[in-house]
């Protein structure tokens, strides 16, 4: 037979063998000698006695400490004193719950004064603590509860102090996701809730790696931000610098300034962009000191090279530009009036010619430059050069150039006289102008290049009248030819044909240079209007005659007067004869006298 026996009110219950029906008990299965608990079965230890309750009765066995109970005061923690008796000390006590209602426990015997040395809660001195994983001692381990304040094998925290490491490990949803925080001797870190390292620093180097960074945000003077939305692993580089340093993302290239600036304010390729709401503070400024002669400026460089470097490190980092290429640019958007669009507005550019051909080595060490203006006039992305200036200094312009004077006023810019140009009678082109300005033909001919406007309201077509400039010139070049006796004419300069509009007058003036090698008598020059269409007899316009002697050097010059001519196309001539005259010839090249020997000009002027 066996009787049930349960220790305490919620003890498990023992089995304990009973012997032959004398109530006696057996110790185990293995014991041999049944015997009573008291005083066979039952034996008391060190500070233990047994106590036998209502003897005779209904007994019962009394387990009490004596000797070597713990002293101290209430709520003192019990342990092994130095003699490896239990004690306790009033310094180190349970003390009451805070106001979280959590246990504290309190230890004051290293003293109460200023910096007093601190309490070590120790366990083992680099020994085995009992984990079944490793014989390593765990130092200091703490679980913490859930969220929801309860402890459960899903979500916790634990905080770990190790021979080799300080950790914070989480478990969240029933995933373990490592150490949230680590400092061991390869590196510190800290990870995200899916467990992806954020951040690290590495102990060998001293480098860090940081995949979201924002420095700031906070009270006090100097700080900033740096805020990137990373989606890839890209390191950040701070040149060797003393200063302020800009950090580029050196795989997307692009960095954004300004606050609460996070990415493209617009579609843009740029890589540097700054946004502001402060006026006047969207603006690039360098400041240039120094007692020397350079100044403050803006660069820019374009290599065709397809790496980024400087020979002779990276040789193919430098391939020369061609014809079209822009070296230095700079460009103008604004939002459109319907709040959506953000057209180009105007480009500058400093560019290779488009036709620019590279001469052969080694004088293809240079790269010739033009500027160009694109502005727009109406239409979205209708921005056209307007301006340009050519390599050798020629300036050019789409519509024209408006001239202005002392008067002028910046509100009264336009106002100035306009030259412009086009190929055509500027009337029938329907070119429209103010009164005094100009405009170039540039498919005319003797009295139909230039034009002035001289009629009409402003900015209105027609009015337009030639401008007669000397246009006609004719010489015979350096040739020398005979000075015959009159009536014989030696004809020595002739000039294009040209127009002569009703009205028009002809101013000629002429030049003949002689040498007269003896004798005397008279050298005479004329001046023909020769009728084309209608066809008909020479006109003259002009004669002039002269007495001559001997001599080596004669110039005869006459400067006519105005004359009207019939309407039609004419040619003008020069004529020379003379009487009276032993020997005339008009000097060769190399007799002393400027060439050519024989000049004609004929100006052609408005009615």
């Amino acid at each position: 037979m066996t009787t049930p026996l349960r220790i305490g009110p919620s003890g498990p219950p023992t089995t304990i063998p009973s012997g032959s029906g004398d109530h006696k008990v057996l110790a185990s299965p293995s014991d041999t000698t049944p015997g009573y608990l008291l005083p066979v079965k039952l034996v008391g230890g060190a500070n233990i006695t047994l106590v036998l309750v209502n003897p005779g009765g209904d007994e019962s066995v009394r387990i009490d400490a004596t000797g070597g109970a713990v002293a101290g005061p209430p709520n003192a923690l019990a342990y092994y004193d130095a003699l490896g008796a239990i004690s306790g000390d009033a310094l180190l006590t349970a003390i009451p719950l805070d106001q979280f209602g959590r246990p504290q426990i309190r230890d004051l015997r290293q003293g109460l004064g200023v910096n007093p040395p601190g309490a070590v809660f120790r366990q083992g001195a680099w020994q085995a603590d009992g984990d079944a994983q490793n014989i390593q001692g765990e130092g200091i381990v703490v679980y913490g509860p859930a969220p929801n304040g309860l402890q459960d094998v899903a979500n916790g925290t634990i905080g770990r102090v190790k021979y080799d490491r300080f950790q914070i490990r989480m478990i969240i949803g029933g995933v373990d996701i490592g150490s949230a925080w680590r400092v061991d001797p390869t590196h510190e870190f800290f990870t995200d809730d899916a467990g992806v390292m954020t951040a690290e620093i590495v102990r060998a180097s001293g480098q860090g790696r940081f995949v979201t960074v924002q420095v700031g945000a906070l009270a006090g003077p100097g700080l900033s931000t740096i805020d990137t939305q990373a989606t890839v692993a890209r390191p950040f580089h701070l040149p060797d610098i003393s200063g302020t340093a800009v950090v580029v993302q050196d795989v997307t290239g692009k960095v954004y300034l300004g606050l609460g600036v996070t990415g493209d304010v617009i579609s843009s390729n740029a890589g540097v962009q700054y946004s502001t709401l402060t006026a006047n503070r969207a603006q690039l400024r360098v400041n240039q000191f120094g007692a020397h002669g350079a100044g403050p400026g803006a660069t820019g460089f374009k290599s065709r090279g397809l790496v980024i470097g400087q020979p002779p490190g990276t040789p193919a980092a430098f391939v020369g530009c061609i014809g079209g290429d822009i070296l230095y640019r700079i460009t103008a958007i604004g939002v459109a009036p319907n709040n959506s669009d953000i057209p180009l507005a105007a480009l500058l550019s400093f560019q290779v010619p488009a036709g620019f051909v590279p001469p052969a080595f080694p004088n293809n060490n240079y790269l010739p430059t033009e500027l160009e203006i694109e502005l727009v006039e109406s239409g979205i992305n209708t921005h056209r050069p307007v301006f340009k200036i050519s390599p050798a200094g020629e300036t050019q312009t789409l519509r024209g150039v408006r001239a202005g004077g002392l008067a002028t006023l910046p509100a009264s810019l336009g106002t100035g006289a306009l030259w412009s140009s086009g190929a055509g009678d500027p009337n029938v082109l329907l070119i429209p102008g103010t009164i005094g300005d100009l405009f170039s033909n540039t498919a005319g001919g003797a009295g139909t290049t230039f034009w002035v406007k001289e009629a009409g309201a402003p900015n209105s077509t027609g009015g337009w009248v030639p401008t007669r400039i000397p246009t006609l010139h004719a010489d015979n070049g350096a040739s020398a030819f005979p000075l015959p006796a009159f009536p014989a004419v030696t004809t020595v300069a002739t000039t294009p044909v040209v127009a002569i509009a009703a009205g028009q007058r002809i101013l000629p003036t002429s030049r003949v240079l002689a040498e007269i090698t003896s004798g005397g008598g008279t050298m005479a020059t004329g001046v023909f209007a020769n009728p084309i269409v209608p066809p008909g007899a020479p006109i003259i316009i002009d004669y002039t005659d002269t007495t001559v002697v001997g001599s080596p050097k004669q110039t005869l010059s006459s400067a006519g007067a105005e004359v009207t001519l019939p309407p039609g196309t004419y040619t003008f001539s020069l004529l020379v004869t003379s009487t009276a005259l032993v020997t005339g010839s008009v000097p060769a090249t190399g007799v002393g006298y400027p060439i050519p020997p024989a000049v004609l000009t004929v100006m052609v002027l408005s009615p």
